[in-house]
């Protein structure tokens, strides 16, 4: 992952802030899953750059938060805006 993202971004950023970003992904989405509410699909899309080294062409890098139930918290219903 690092390899593809370093070849996409270039170096508009400091490596190690593009390090920091691509190790700490895996544990972020593991943090929030850990709350009941909260949990994320696996989408079946090939990376954007698909000639970039390391590109996947089989949808293992995108994920989407799954939508959440009114009822799991009523009192935000007003702010949340609904599906595009």
């Amino acid at each position: 992952a690092l390899e593809y993202y370093t070849a996409v971004v270039g170096d508009r950023t400091p490596r190690a802030l593009q390090e920091t970003y691509v190790r700490s992904g895996a544990p972020l989405i593991e943090y929030l899953e850990s709350d009941e509410l909260l949990k994320f699909s696996l989408l079946p899309w090939p990376d954007y750059f698909g000639k970039a080294p390391k590109a996947r062409a089989d949808g293992m890098r995108h994920i989407a938060a799954r939508p959440l139930k009114v009822a799991a918290a009523p009192e935000l219903r007003e702010l949340v805006r609904g599906p595009l």
